[in-house]
This record gives structure tokens, C-alpha cells and sequence, in this order.
């Protein structure tokens, strides 16, 4: 919280509904007066109790004592109050909530309030502060404990105004809020802890982003991804069959001798370490020298790193090599799934990865057969994109209805998977990064699967000849150029141009057809034509 009370003008930098800038998002209690007793915080300084009430308007107060020794104090914003105060007295339900002490409940309400399309700009405000002053204490627990068990491996003299900066950022923040809020389980913690420790966890996960550590390492991508992985992506960059071996042999070798640093750092293998990677190379299965080894893990790190590309090389390995390192140029994420643990193999998960998603599937199958508007809204969201509100408006429902159907369906699929990681893993479902992440990206890509062979079908089987042929003049070529394209086929550029359109817009109506025949809808909207149209450029592009 700022300084003044809640009723004047807020800091440009929080500004309410925008994203959280990591480089602007306002630190309540960091006012010029309390930065110098900030660096005497870096120790885990008792928070004072607070009534349950209390935990959603007010603030902790950094004070300074004797001897400069910072201590707490926790001030309360009236205005909050007051808002809590008429809660109470319109709802019974949330009386009940306060008497019952079920923060779960409430927090839970601010959240719709603030996500409520009809909330005035003022109730959404008001919303956003109880819930920064409900983690108040989560978040000075999280920076505190992130602080004490790892450090910023750039700068080690900042590291808990950083920490608590990043707390800051995401208790400032309702969606980051939402997001840590679905996946909480009540029979696992108290909800204030699941907080403190999903906001450590995205504390380190920023910080490893930020330094090219833990997950975010080449050297952990390198180490951890399976062997048939690394082959496929070898393959996919034009390293020949038969020299595939060396590559991977020479992966294997130098992680015998090379590991992480004692303080958990990946740092680039020195001189000494690659010539213990020839050495025991060159005793168990072949002979190399540190140049040659040093060149072949550099290439399997940049096709780890890049999209594949499928490239045709001549006999010449040193040009395999050049051509490999011109093509290097797109950042591929790592997969949350396979972050367990650093120290599983890459390769054992996949397996693993396989049983989550055959439990995906069968949860995905059930929900759509429960009901047709489920499935159309599956169909319309995830498959062709469209937003919650044109969804809604296509099955007849509210947006909010849709809204619930996909936070339940997600619900479902996360306590499937839940249940699966700890019978057969003993894994708790917390011990996943970005599993929503994961689960949506899954749902969008069995989708882009079946739309993608709905687009291949029009293509092959309901272009005619020439619609077809001037399409893969236009998307299949490697020149994009129209005026030359259109030269090519002896014809003028309005010419060329107008029969692509034509041909995309047959295979558009192909599309169309194809949804109204699976959920009986047949989409007329502009906005909503524009997005379809956009799926089948991208399959023809890709």
C-alpha cells in the first residue's frame, strides 16, 4: 500500500488490470524512509498475528526500533474496512465465511468481483487491494524464504529487495492470483502457506528464467533430454544417420566428469573438464580429442535450442557443421512436465509424460460426452480459438457460464492428473511448474490436430485442380513474392492474388461446414471468420 489512504489517486505504477511490469510494479511498503532498514530485513523477522478479519485490509509497517533493529506493525487502510464492513451486512453468506474463518471463500469472492465484466472500475479496485492485503504475509514469507535458500547467481548484493519486488509484482497482480488460486487443493495446506510457497516457487522460477539457471539452463536441457530426443533433434537438423552415435556418446562422456557447481550453478564446462570428457571418451569407446568433443556438444546444445529445420547436406562433415550454426536462431521452452526433479533423467519421464497424457485424453473423451454444449465449447475455444464471450453467445449462455465449464473442466483434468501422479509416482501435484500452462497448451494442440486434418482434407479432396495448384504456388514456394509468382504463371499480380483468395476462401467455407456438420453451428460473424481464416493460413504457411 501507498502512503495515503485508499480514496486518493494511486501511483501510476499500480495501476489497476495492467499487467505487472517487473521493472515498475509499485513495493508498498518501500517508501525512502524504509529502504535503509530494508537491508537489515535479509534475516526472517517475526510477523505480528493479525485477527482473520484483519488479513484483508491491512498492511505491514516496517518500524525501526533501538539499535536500528527493524520490527512490524501492521496499519489498517479504513477504506478496506469499510468495504469489508458492507460485505458482512449485505451477504449472510459472507458473514458466515468471517464467523467460519474460510478465507478459501473469500478469497474467492474478491476474485469474481474483480473478473466480473459488470464490476465498476472502483469495486474491482477495492477487490484487488483485499486480496494484496490477504498475502501481506504470504509474500514477506516467500521473498524471506527465497532469500535464505538461494541467491541471484548475476548479483548477490540485491537479492532480497529483488525477491520482494517479485513478490510484490505478483500479489499486485488478481490474474497471477487466480492462477496459484485453481490449483489449490484444501486438503493439502492452509491456504495462506499454498500461497507463500507457489509465490517462492514463481520467485525462483523468474529468477531462473532471469539468469539462464536451473530449468532454463542449456547444460540441464542437455543433460536431462533423453537420448531419442537428442537423436530426433540431430535428424531434424541434418546431421547424417551414421555420425549420430558420436553425438550422443560425446553428450554421455562429458557429464561423467561434469556436473553442477556445489552451490547448484550450471556453469560452461572449462578446458579441464572437456579434456576429462576426451580422455574417458577415448577409453571407452572411441578416440577424440578436446576440440573435436568441444565442437560436437556445441552443436547438440544449439539443436536443443532451435526449432527444427530440415536441412540436406553434401559429404563434407565440417559443412554439415556450418550450416547447422547458420540455422540456429529460435529458443524452443522446456516442457513443465519434464521438471519434476533436475536429477530425473529426461528419458524416464517421458514415459511418465505418456501415462499423464492418456489420463488427459480419457478425462477429455468424458467431458465431451457428458453433454453437447460442453463439447461444442471445447470445440469453439480451444479448437478454433474463438473468445469466451462469442462461445457464449454461440451455444446461448452467459460468458460467465463458459468461464465456469473451463475452470470445472480444468478442475477435472488437474485432479485426474493428481490422482495419477501420486498413485503411481508419489508426486504431489504441487511439485509441477506451470502444469495450468501445460494442460492448455495440451487441449489447443489435439484440437489444432483434428482442425489441422479437417484444412488437409478440404485441400486434397474438395479444391478443385487449380485452386489447389495456385495455392501451393503460393505457400509451397520459397519465394513469397506475388509479382513474381504471378509472372511465373504468365498472369498479372491482381490476377494471382485474387485466385489465392478464392482458393482460401473455398477452403474457409470447407471449414465452416465442416463445424456446423460436428456441433450444428454454422459461424457468421466477422471476427469470428477472421480467426478461422487465420487457422488455415498458418496450416498452409506451416
Amino acid at each position: 500500500m501507498h502512503n495515503s489512504r485508499l480514496g486518493d489517486p494511486a501511483p501510476k505504477q499500480a495501476v489497476f488490470g495492467s499487467q505487472p511490469n517487473l521493472q515498475l510494479c509499485f513495493l508498498p511498503w518501500c517508501s525512502n524512509s524504509n529502504l535503509g532498514m530494508l537491508d537489515e530485513a535479509k534475516s526472517m523477522i517475526p510477523i505480528p498475528s493479525r485477527d482473520f478479519n484483519d488479513k484483508f485490509y491491512t498492511f505491514l509497517i516496517p518500524m525501526g526500533g533501538d539499535n536500528r533493529q527493524i520490527c512490524f506493525r501492521w496499519r489498517t487502510e479504513t477504506a478496506l474496512k469499510k468495504n469489508f464492513s458492507s460485505y458482512q451486512a449485505a451477504e449472510e453468506s459472507f458473514l458466515l465465511w468471517c464467523q467460519g474463518q474460510d478465507d478459501y471463500s473469500i478469497v474467492r469472492k474478491f476474485l469474481e468481483i474483480y473478473q466480473h465484466e459488470e464490476t465498476t472500475e472502483r469495486e474491482k479496485e477495492l477487490a484487488q487491494w483485499h486480496l494484496t492485503a490477504y498475502l501481506e504475509t504470504p509474500c514477506y514469507q516467500a521473498a524471506s524464504k527465497r532469500f535464505a535458500t538461494f541467491s541471484n547467481f548475476n548479483d548477490l548484493t540485491d537479492d532480497w529487495e529483488h525477491y520482494l519486488h517479485l513478490a510484490r509484482c505478483l500479489t499486485n497482480n488478481p490474474e497471477e492470483i487466480l492462477q496459484i488460486y485453481r490449483k489449490y487443493r484444501r486438503r493439502e495446506y492452509d491456504l495462506e502457506k499454498y500461497f507463500m510457497w507457489e509465490i517462492a516457487s514463481k520467485i525462483r522460477d523468474l529468477s531462473y528464467r532471469a539468469t539462464g539457471q536451473g530449468k532454463y539452463s542449456p547444460w540441464y536441457s542437455l543433460k536431462n533430454t533423453s537420448a531419442t530426443n537428442l537423436n530426433q533433434a540431430l535428424v531434424n537438423h541434418g546431421v547424417r544417420a551414421e555420425n549420430i552415435e558420436r553425438y550422443l556418446i560425446a553428450r554421455s562422456c562429458l557429464f561423467e566428469v561434469y556436473a553442477k557447481s556445489e552451490q547448484g550453478r550450471w556453469i560452461s564446462p572449462n578446458l579441464n573438464e572437456y579434456q576429462a570428457a576426451a580422455n574417458y571418451c577415448t577409453r571407452y569407446h572411441f578416440t577424440i580429442d578436446v576440440q573435436e568433443i568441444q565442437r560436437l556438444i556445441k552443436i547438440c546444445l544449439e539443436v536443443l535450442r532451435s526449432s527444427p529445420k530440415i536441412i540436406s547436406f553434401d559429404t563434407d562433415e565440417h559443412l554439415e557443421v556450418d550450416v547447422i550454426e547458420k540455422h540456429i536462431n529460435e529458443i524452443l521452452e522446456p516442457d513443465p512436465l519434464l521438471a519434476i526433479e533436475e536429477d530425473r533423467s529426461r528419458e524416464k519421464m517421458q514415459s511418465y509424460v505418456e501415462g499423464i497424457n492418456q489420463v488427459l485424453t480419457q478425462e477429455w473423451t468424458a467431458f465431451k460426452q457428458r453433454d453437447i454444449d460442453y463439447e461444442t465449447m471445447l470445440l469453439l475455444r480451444y479448437g478454433l480459438g474463438l473468445s469466451q464471450a462469442s462461445t457464449a453467445a454461440q451455444i446461448g449462455v452467459h460468458q460467465t457460464t463458459v468461464r465456469d465449464y473451463c475452470l470445472l473442466f480444468q478442475e477435472q483434468l488437474l485432479e485426474a492428473v493428481g490422482l495419477w501422479l501420486m498413485d503411481k509416482l508419489g508426486v504431489n501435484l504441487q511439485q509441477l511448474e506451470d502444469l495450468e500452462q501445460y494442460l492448455d497448451l495440451w487441449l489447443k494442440e489435439q484440437y489444432k490436430k483434428t482442425i489441422d486434418a479437417v484444412i488437409m482434407s478440404g485441400f486434397n479432396q474438395h479444391l478443385d485442380v487449380g485452386s489447389r495448384y495456385i495455392l501451393k504456388q503460393m505457400y509451397f514456394n520459397s519465394t513469397k513474392d506475388s509479382q513474381k509468382l504471378a509472372r511465373k504463371l504468365n498472369m498479372g499480380t491482381a490476377e494471382f492474388k485474387k485466385q489465392v483468395k478464392e482458393a482460401e476462401n473455398q477452403l474457409l467455407i470447407y471449414l465452416l461446414q465442416w463445424v456446423q456438420n460436428t456441433v450444428g453451428i454454422f459461424l457468421e460473424n466477422k471476427l469470428e471468420r477472421k480467426k478461422i481464416a487465420r487457422l488455415i493460413k498458418e496450416w498452409l504457411e506451416n
